[in-house]
């Protein structure tokens, strides 16, 4: 399968070759552009046509087209689709156009050519939002638009030429020319704007709506149609992430970062907590970015594998809008179905103040069932949460928005499957009161814009509280509880409250046409009150041995440790031409942590780590330091591809033990990545096909190692170093009118080149690094075509291959000296059907996810909490949702 796969990608960029010479269409053809929101109408013809569409994102947020069908020229077209907005037209040449706002004492008629400088309305904070099909050339653009009309970006469907923060000239753009979807959205990969095509960063754009739409709202759902991303989904909500591979297992300080709005929330202590990822909902989000291999220079901490970026919808203060959604879903062995509603608000309150409110509610089936407890589809999660944005503009120069997210998810059992004698199927056996947890995220944002002309200051403010309080099993403990103390079953209750506060200080701006700069600090304060403890229950009588009956881990008397960090940066980017640019940049950050007192006590501590209770840890103050850098050079054969040279580096922070004596030492240090990468966009035969690929190695040294004393005390080190090497190719073709092929295939040698140190955690040189395929793949398809006058119908799919990966590295069997094995996690290949209708404000659309039913096993096994437990993707799913826009 995986040689299939890997052949069809390969066929995308054969098949692109042979229509190489396609024609533009006649001067009239049939047309069918739905009514919709103005900027996806305009969008849909520049595709369709091919033509070139230029305007200010802030004219057409916001408003919506009446569409256009029939046998139009694209003057026909344009008239229908602008009719009754207040705005017009004019061509700068004969493939472009640029929308503008009708003046009232214009007497030229709508769609009336004008190659002079009325053609951007002498306007100087024109966008450039790139719909095209057809290119054209920055300086024909610079020519016909009033001498170099000047580009501002103001919102997420502007791509703002250059550099993209404050200002720079329409006739450096270099990229005025793409029909794909995500490409017409901005990226802010490097804190800037540009276009996908243009940053010289291995990025992948998810489509939030596309998501929504399809049933695949949480990241163990999706991860998979992202080259390079791997997510590893644990016990109750937990799951371990990894881009390129980066990663030796759980019970760990991340390695791959995830901010909101550009503020961060991945924790930075050691602990439980480091699996506890946020799963926003993506039905209010302007975009998800994933950013591949080392990313420290620009976002610090924790982004040595990668980073993740949500970036929510900015209010508008264009017009009043909304987006309602509903559906249900039906999952194979489900117990009942489920639903899911969301809504969203765009309000403005004035010319200059704008607010935005959206909610959701859904319901996750469950399909694992309980026959100990008699309980079916036991591992039903729900979820809802709201969001509220504010923007307030009362000035050219000054923006202030502010952001709250707040959702929280409930699960009503553990997504695992016993592999046991006496089950069979979707079951699980585990003691009553298991299971049941609840995960609140909640994010508060602050971002400030202040143009001073020449410099532009950007301050982000955030804070987020993650708390999650949850269950797990001790069951493979239970002969030994029974045996002693008469109770056979055993809970572990967890509580999590994790908290953290960030600010980032940055300007930016340029020396001459040539350089552009970036300079500014950041700073963060984090902690982590966490609490576990035991309790036994005899499943036969249901009676409870008294509370605590066994350990507190983190008594009280015990002082939480505190996590700050203090860094300072700076890139420039230098155009020593049109066509060739580099790139540098530093960072220096001082890594600070409190001292703090870890206190255990109840008889676990007596039994097993062979100490009188209460055991008390301290643990001494910290202080370290980490300096990461960046360099890209990059060359522009033309308008429509580039190549870049990248070198990159990242780390995270080191930490605190909090365990005194039994050999533990009392801190570990950061480890580090250095990444190099070759890369190359481009698009090719008048844009019908898109190539993305890179090249790439990275060096992981220092690398934090989980370890267990013969005690079973966890703690960690530093140790070994390993290397991840491979091959990403994604490619985009569009063969004919409506219909899209979009695949991706990667190769990733992830292993370790120098063995662990000798002690209970085994990994020798060559081993694989946990939880990567070697090779993985998608590929997609969508038609679209025309149903009836106001209506466009679509089908389209999915297949995406996994390939075999191992579990985390185990320790030594009871001689001491062999290796325990590894859980080997199968691959497997996931195929998802989707249809649907736009029509008018509406959409209807229908998905089939897992058509196949497959069992792709993502953890569990040897190694994992729980040896017997497994983690399948989720079975078939049946969706359908219903849209109203307006």
């Amino acid at each position: 399968m995986r040689t299939a796969v890997a052949a069809a990608v390969s066929c995308i960029f054969l098949g692109g070759v042979c229509l190489a010479d396609s024609a533009r269409a006649s001067i009239k053809e049939p047309t069918n552009i739905p009514a919709q929101e103005l900027s996806a109408a305009l969008q849909k013809l520049a595709h369709d046509r091919h033509v070139q569409v230029v305007f200010a994102s802030e004219d057409v947020i916001s408003r919506r087209s009446g569409g256009a069908t029939g046998d139009l020229t694209i003057d026909g077209a344009l008239n229908l689709l602008l009719r009754d907005t207040g705005l017009t037209y004019r061509y700068l040449d004969e493939n472009t156009v640029t929308v503008v706002p009708m003046r009232a004492t214009d007497g030229t008629p709508t769609g009336a050519s004008s190659q002079g400088s009325d053609a951007l309305e002498s306007r100087s904070d024109i966008d450039i939002s790139l719909l095209a099909h057809a290119g054209l050339e920055a300086d024909r653009v610079n020519d016909k638009a009033n001498g170099g009309a000047e580009a501002r970006g103001l919102g997420s469907n502007a791509a703002a030429p250059r550099a993209g923060e404050g200002k720079g000239d329409v006739d450096k753009a270099s990229d005025v020319g793409t029909n794909e979807v995500l490409e017409s959205v901005v990226v802010t990969a490097e804190k800037k704007d540009e276009t996908l095509r243009e940053v010289p960063v291995p990025v992948t754009v998810l489509d939030t709506n596309s998501l929504v739409d399809n049933g695949q709202v949480m990241l163990r759902d999706f991860y998979a149609t992202t080259p390079g991303l791997v997510d590893a989904p644990g016990f109750e909500n937990t799951q371990l992430l990894t881009i390129r591979g980066i990663t030796t297992g759980g019970n760990s300080i991340p390695t791959v970062g995830i901010v909101i709005d550009d503020v961060p929330i991945t924790r930075s202590l050691v602990g439980d907590g480091g699996l506890s990822v946020p799963d926003l909902d993506p039905g209010d989000l302007a975009r998800i970015e994933v950013l591949r291999g080392p990313q420290g220079t620009l976002y610090g901490a924790n982004s040595m594998g990668g980073l993740i970026k949500y970036v929510t919808v900015d209010p508008s203060t264009a017009g009043f809008s909304g987006r309602f959604e509903a559906g249900l879903t039906s999952v194979y062995n489900g117990s009942a179905p489920g639903y899911n509603i969301r809504g969203s608000l765009n309000i403005p309150i004035s010319d200059t103040l704008a607010i935005r409110v959206s909610g959701f509610e859904r319901q996750d089936p469950g399909y694992i069932d309980s026959p100990y407890l008699n309980i079916n589809g036991i591992n039903q999660i729900n979820a809802d949460g709201a969001r509220v944005a504010a923007l307030w503009r009362p000035t050219d120069a000054l923006s202030i928005k502010f952001g709250a997210v707040y959702e929280k998810l409930r699960g009503e059992g553990i997504s695992e499957v016993d592999i046991q004698p006496g089950l069979h199927g979707l079951q699980q056996d585990y003691s009553g009161g298991v299971g049941p947890y609840d995960a609140t995220t909640q994010v508060y944002t602050a971002t400030i814009n202040y143009d001073f002309d020449k410099v532009k200051l950007t301050s982000v403010t955030g804070y987020s509280r993650n708390q999650q309080i949850g269950t797990l099993d001790f069951t493979f403990l239970r002969s030994y509880f029974q045996q002693n103390y008469g109770y056979d079953g055993d809970i572990w209750h967890i509580s999590l409250d994790s908290k953290k506060v960030s600010e980032e200080l940055r300007a930016s701006g340029s020396w001459g046409p040539n350089l552009d700069w970036q300079v500014g600090g950041f700073y963060t304060w984090e902690t982590e009150p966490q609490n576990f403890y035991l309790t036994l229950e005899n499943s036969l009588t249901r009676a409870s041995a008294p509370w605590p009956a066994f350990w507190i881990y983190d008594a009280p008397g015990s002082v939480y440790p505190v996590y700050r960090e203090y860094a300072g940066f700076a890139n420039s980017t230098y155009r020593f031409t049109d066509k060739f640019d580099v790139q540098v940049g530093l960072r220096e950050s001082t890594l600070k942590q409190d001292e703090s007192v870890l206190v255990e006590t109840g008889l676990w501590t007596s039994l097993f780590e062979h100490t009188q209770s209460p055991n008390i840890s301290p643990s001494p103050a910290l202080s370290q330091n980490a300096l990461t850098y960046l360099g890209t050079a990059r060359y522009k054969f033309s308008r429509d591809w580039m190549v870049y040279v990248r070198l990159a580096s990242g780390y995270r922070p080191g930490g605190s033990n909090g365990i005194a004596g039994s050999g533990v030492p009392p801190n570990f240090g950061p480890d580090k990545t250095q990444n190099y990468e070759l890369g190359a966009k481009g698009d090719f035969f008048n844009h019908l096909l898109s190539l993305d690929a890179s090249v790439y190695r990275i060096d992981w040294t220092g690398i934090q190692v989980t370890r267990f004393t013969p005690a079973q005390i966890i703690y960690t080190t530093n140790g070994a170093e390993a290397k991840s090497q491979g091959v990403e190719l994604s490619v985009t073709l569009r063969p004919w009118q409506g219909m899209t092929i979009q695949g991706w295939s990667s190769y990733d040698d992830a292993v370790l080149t120098q063995p662990f140190p000798a002690g209970p955690t085994y990994g020798a040189a060559g081993n694989p690094l946990p939880n990567t395929p070697k090779w993985s793949a998608n590929l997609s398809l969508q038609q679209e075509f025309p149903l009836w006058s106001s209506a466009t119908g679509f089908v389209g799919g999915q297949v995406m291959y996994q390939g075999d990966r191992k579990s985390v590295f185990n320790g030594f069997a009871a001689d001491g000296v062999t290796p325990l094995p590894r859980q080997e996690f199968p691959a497997y290949t996931r195929t998802d059907l989707r249809a649907g209708i736009k029509f008018d404000s509406w959409s209807v659309n229908a998905y089939i996810n897992n058509v196949g039913n497959v069992r792709g096993i993502t953890a569990g096994g040897i190694g994992y909490f729980n040896p017997q437990a497994f983690v399948y993707i989720q079975p078939r799913t049946i969706g359908a949702n219903i849209v109203k826009t307006f």
